[in-house]
């Protein structure tokens, strides 16, 4: 998940070409992509950039890198000091709408079909020897080292909320390691996808924001397509919508279904993580304390086996 830190995307207009844009000399809209220092490393953005260009030749509707004078899409920029050198890629701007919640269940079915898509891609992808991504496992997740900090560090927590959680997070621990992590159900994800990450134009789906796209069980993006709104009274219809769509494409078996409430648990102790490394920016303000009180009551039902009990 981005923060206004680690990657910033905004809209330019390039009216001349320089070292990352081989275009002609002409008014052009792209789309900047620069990275926060020590998130990922150059191989790691690389590996990024070879998938997204792999699922664009296979069809799916991606960004598309501009490639530079030196031949290469992945530039090193120095930017004001304050900000240093920074890996940069400029990217064609790729036309669209983000879902609005006028079709939310309509876009749940969509979201779930192209991520099912993706999957299907991910398996069968003969990826390149030098590829590297991070990876999404319960340790870099929730653990005290995770990617995003340390979830027990986070703002408004009680002692008796962190045993809570601490208790909910040892339950899926155990369930995650019983569920595995075979070729069919841990590969190659997106790791964001949700609604948000969505482009619409009338029936095509498009695909952007791949900054944390790694290792990971493939119905984490189901996890992550309900990100934020776990304790939502329409939580089981938007993932009925999600699986409606996904078995539209692909087939899923009785333990990807059992394994959901632990998963998506588990993501919303990583945004907690989230919330405890970045407590000072604006979407952190707006979840604020009712946020995390809220999650220590779904880490509760958790532990009494009612949290989404009837998928």
């Amino acid at each position: 998940m981005r923060s206004a830190n680690r990657r910033i995307r905004q809209a330019c207009l390039a009216s001349r070409t320089d070292a990352a844009s081989a275009r002609p000399s002409k008014l052009s809209v792209i789309l900047s992509s620069v990275s926060d220092p020590g998130y990922h490393t150059r191989q790691e953005i690389q590996s990024e950039l070879d998938w997204m260009k792999a699922l664009s030749e296979s069809g799916i509707k991606v960004p598309i890198p501009l490639i530079g004078l030196n031949e290469v899409a992945l530039q090193n920029v120095k930017l004001a000091p304050e900000f240093g050198e920074r890996f940069v890629v400029a990217f064609e701007w790729i036309n669209g709408e983000e879902p609005n919640g006028e079709h939310l269940l309509k876009n749940f079915e969509r979201l779930g079909s192209i991520t099912a898509s993706l999957h299907a891609h991910a398996k069968s992808w003969a990826k390149p020897d030098s590829f590297q991504r991070m990876t999404w496992d319960h340790e870099t997740m929730v653990g005290s080292n995770s990617h995003w900090g340390n979830w027990k560090e986070a703002p408004f927590l009680t002692p008796d909320g962190i045993h809570i959680i601490h208790e909910a997070m040892s339950s899926v621990r155990w369930s995650m390691e019983a569920y595995g992590k075979s070729e069919t159900r841990y590969g190659l994800i997106h790791s964001d996808l949700r609604l948000a990450n969505l482009l619409l134009e009338g029936e095509e789906t498009k695909l952007i924001d791949f900054d944390d796209c790694g290792f990971s069980w493939y119905m984490h993006d189901l996890a992550s397509a309900v990100s934020f709104v776990e304790d939502h009274e329409d939580l089981p219809v938007w993932i009925d919508r999600w699986l409606t769509g996904y078995r539209s494409v692909a087939e899923l078996t009785p333990e990807d279904i059992s394994i959901i409430p632990a998963l998506v648990m588990q993501r919303r102790i990583q945004l907690l993580s989230w919330f405890s490394s970045h407590a000072d920016t604006m979407l952190a303000h707006q979840l604020g304390e009712v946020w995390v009180k809220n999650t220590v009551s779904l880490a509760a039902e958790y532990l009494s086996g009612r949290y989404l009990q009837n998928l």
